[in-house]
């Protein structure tokens, strides 16, 4: 158990403010769990169906992909068709550099809530199709196939 207390100096005295219980921070709720570590952070998801848990494994890959892709096409762009003139082009990204974030992006949800809710259906829509005993045959052997690919690679 890792147990640390964090104290403030009051006057001549160090008074605790805040305390961290490792084991209380990696604690978990019974049931199946999916944790991903990566560089600069950490995702969990909890209560992940046991049966689609390799569906809900790539979507939690795939979130920051997603939200590079999203970012990238809710990117602020003049509404002037055909093309701008040079000039215009100039003006345009010097007006881009210059807002930088606040440019378009008042108070939207997140590119990762996006990212997030868009994965989500994916997965409950898989999860209502697995309900169908073809779909979950296929999916068994697909499974397979994939454990099988992995050995041999």
């Amino acid at each position: 158990m890792s147990r640390k207390i964090y104290y403030v100096k009051q006057g001549r005295k160090y008074v605790p403010v805040q305390e961290y219980d490792s084991d209380i921070m990696d604690a978990m709720p019974y049931g199946t769990h999916l944790v991903q570590v990566r560089e600069g952070g950490m995702s969990r998801r909890y209560n992940v169906n046991a049966d689609t848990a390799p569906f809900a494994a790539a979507a939690l890959a795939l979130e920051e992909k997603l939200t590079q892709i999203v970012s990238e096409a809710m990117d602020a762009r003049p509404t002037k068709r055909p093309p701008l003139t040079p000039e215009q082009m100039t003006a345009w990204t010097q007006f881009r550099d210059a807002m930088g974030d606040q440019l378009g992006k008042l108070e939207y949800p997140s590119l990762r809530e996006v990212a997030e809710r868009f994965l989500k259906t994916l997965q409950e829509t898989a999860e209502e199709q697995m309900n169908n005993p073809a779909v979950r045959k296929a999916y068994e052997q697909y499974l397979m196939l994939a454990t099988l690919s992995k050995e041999k690679a």
